[in-house]
């Protein structure tokens, strides 16, 4: 299957799921994106999980233009404030495009809680890191994972829902209330 073809069926079971999906053909363009989507959602406020360097300081300069403060996970007391700001910003390690599922890998409790925790989550994810099929995702799981450092895997196909004894779906309910993935990267 073409790459264009992968991500287009990513977009429809998450979009099933209940999440949104944006593409864009770069970083700086993801970076804009997200900004813009965080303003129209009304976020005062956000804190980002650890990433790539270069992608952080495009995602700090792009949210403080929009006059979003921004939280890296990498201050002190951290963890109490994520509770308190309105979105959470994450890179997934790849996504599996059948299921329409982001896997995020995290080393550490505080950057697990940034996708977990406020009522926005906004998952970056390279195009070149969406595969077509769940088996797929085996090989990249092992290769994620720390040997020498503990891991979290996160299969995430959606915001956070619950259905009680009546089968009546509610959003929101232990995490967050949108889910929002933004790739990035060259068809």
């Amino acid at each position: 299957m073409r790459k264009s073809s992968i991500i287009t069926l990513f977009r429809e079971r998450l979009e099933d799921h209940g999440g949104r999906v944006y593409e864009t053909s770069s970083i700086d363009q993801a970076a804009e994106t997200l900004a813009k989507l965080l303003i129209g959602e009304g976020v005062k406020s956000v804190v980002l999980a650890h990433m790539p360097p270069e992608v952080n300081s495009k995602i700090m300069e792009s949210v403080k233009r929009g006059n979003i403060s921004p939280l890296e996970s990498t201050e002190a007391d951290v963890a109490r404030a994520i509770n308190s700001v309105d979105a959470g910003v994450t890179m997934a390690k790849f996504a599996s495009a059948d299921t329409g599922s982001i896997v995020e890998v995290t080393y550490d409790d505080v950057d697990r809680l940034v996708s977990a925790l406020p009522r926005i989550h906004v998952c970056l994810l390279s195009r070149a890191g969406v595969v077509e099929r769940f088996e797929d995702s085996a090989e990249l799981v092992r290769n994620s994972v720390g040997v020498s450092k503990p891991s979290v895997v996160t299969f995430i196909s959606g915001p956070s829902r619950t259905a009680d004894v009546e089968l009546k779906l509610v959003m929101g309910v232990h995490g967050p209330h949108q889910l929002h993935v933004i790739v990035f990267g060259e068809s």
